[in-house]
């Protein structure tokens, strides 16, 4: 079990119309799991409240005898937004920031006030899939709300289902189906080597037909993963299915999970069966206290903006020139004078300059973001080095997707003795997709492209579209673009 500061975690699975508790603390060997709880709304509250919610739980909690003052919060899968994503061989840092561009492009611009993480790793070596997954902002503030309303401590906030895959997983192998049953809706995960590949949302299993038929497209949709095919999918049923029928249905072998299973010691009124109602919040509590790796945690969301630093290089340095010239004017008045004057002078340069110095600390983090993914012919760098430089910086027209590929060779006849030149044979084909305030800025762009003939040839515009939202349009158009000619080593 990995280290963890807390002795005591409480894991509370929220649903619509309850709160699924669980108390487990560090015993041994095994964390133990014998204050298990659900707390049902009380009729003059609801999650719209959830300060009102929050005060009438702690009582429950009181009553119950449960005393841990950390929690971690489960949101159910149906508050989620999930989409796979291919993340290019890169490190972590890279992987996030290569995310973080894409997450609100990704969803409809609809929903405002996202927050983001995702769910598996990246290797420098290989692309891989992870899972983007968002929540609204508001259902953060009502977990944080409710726990403060019942003198709690949120130390992390997640996806109920996708705790109880990984936990699952530990104990049954790196590619566990896992299926939770509830009245209210069930949840379906899948690990791929260790890390969450799918989450989904499914009707609740009353009518039994309709909920089956779900669940079968939703099962057939799963990644194999180097699988054979009697995979086995592991069922934590609190609203009574029977899993025989269940495992004729999808054909796929169906196990029923059990609390002890998850490597905790529990009540016996929770064996058997008893407490699988429980086991999201036994899988959060266990998360907090170190026992695993929460696949996601939009309070320390790895896709988090990076805070900014409160003291830049040059407030620093501008300091300690400063002091300096506060001790040379101890010496000398007239000295200190001349010195601030210069220093006046070159902080009203600085401020004039400094659009132009940001606007280049911009670039130089896009250049060092794409270094890696370049060897000694850097084209594909030089090709989006030109399109930033033809694109104007007027904040209303930009790109929306971009693709640069190889341009096929030339066939050429044996018989003919001329070979198609180098510069010929390291040609990309662009694909540009954007947005413009209107259409004649649309055609302004295509026609900087077209009178670059130095770097860009066979300009095809697609034409324009109105996007609905005043006088902005989409466009596309598609080039060739002609590299520099590598010099001789």
């Amino acid at each position: 079990m990995k280290a963890s500061k807390y002795n005591k975690v409480l894991g509370l699975a929220i649903g619509e119309k309850s709160i699924v508790v669980a108390e487990v603390a560090s015993a041994g060997d095994k964390p133990d799991a014998k204050r298990l709880g659900e707390f049902a709304y009380p009729a003059n509250s609801s999650l719209t409240e959830p300060a009102a919610l929050g005060k009438a739980f702690g009582e429950f909690l009181r009553e119950q005898k449960i005393t841990a003052k950390a929690a971690v919060v489960g949101l159910p899968a149906k508050w989620l937004l999930v989409k796979t994503k291919e993340v290019p061989p890169a490190d972590s840092s890279v992987a996030a920031d290569l995310l973080r561009l894409q997450a609100e492009g990704d969803f409809s611009s609809e929903l405002k006030d996202l927050v983001f993480d995702y769910a598996g790793e990246s290797d420098p070596a290989a692309a891989r899939n992870v899972l983007l997954i968002a929540t609204p902002q508001k259902y953060i503030d009502l977990a944080k709300q409710l726990c403060e309303a019942a003198n709690l401590e949120a130390i992390a906030i997640t996806s109920s289902s996708a705790a109880l895959g990984t936990v699952t997983g530990q104990a049954s192998g790196d590619n566990a189906v896992v299926l939770t049953l509830a009245a209210a809706g069930a949840e379906l995960t899948a690990q791929s080597g260790g890390h969450t590949s799918t989450l989904r949302h499914l009707r609740a299993p009353s009518p039994e037909p309709l909920f089956l038929s779900e669940l079968r497209r939703a099962v057939s949709t799963l990644p194999i993963n180097g699988s054979n095919g009697n995979r086995e999918i592991i069922v934590w049923d609190g609203a009574g299915l029977q899993t025989t029928s269940l495992g004729e249905s999808i054909g796929m072998r169906v196990k029923s999970g059990d609390l002890p299973s998850l490597g905790v010691s529990t009540t016996d009124a929770a064996r058997n069966g008893g407490g699988r109602k429980y086991a999201a919040a036994v899988a959060l509590g266990m998360a907090g206290l170190g026992g695993c790796t929460l696949p996601i945690d939009f309070l320390h969301s790895r896709l988090a903006t990076p805070k900014k630093r409160l003291v830049a290089p040059w407030m620093i340095w501008t300091t300690v020139g400063v002091i300096a010239s506060i001790a040379t004017g101890i010496l000398a008045y007239t000295s200190l004078q001349k010195d601030q004057q210069k220093l006046d002078e070159l902080t009203a340069t600085y401020k004039l300059k400094e659009p132009e110095i940001k606007a280049a600390e911009a670039f130089v983090a896009k250049v060092s973001f794409a270094q890696g993914w370049h060897g000694g012919d850097p084209r594909y760098l030089a090709c989006m080095n030109e399109i930033t430089r033809l694109v104007p910086e007027d904040g209303q027209t930009y790109c929306t997707s971009l693709n640069v590929r190889e341009k096929e060779p030339v066939k050429v006849d044996p018989k003919n003795s001329a070979a198609p030149k180098p510069a010929e044979t390291r040609q990309l084909i662009v694909s540009f997709f954007a947005k413009a305030p209107n259409q004649a800025a649309a055609l302004q762009l295509k026609d900087a492209f077209q009178k670059d003939k130095s770097r860009f040839t066979d300009v095809h515009f697609n034409g324009t579209q109105n996007t609905g939202k005043g006088n902005e349009v989409t466009f596309s158009f598609t080039c060739t673009y002609v590299p520099a000619e590598r010099p001789v080593p």
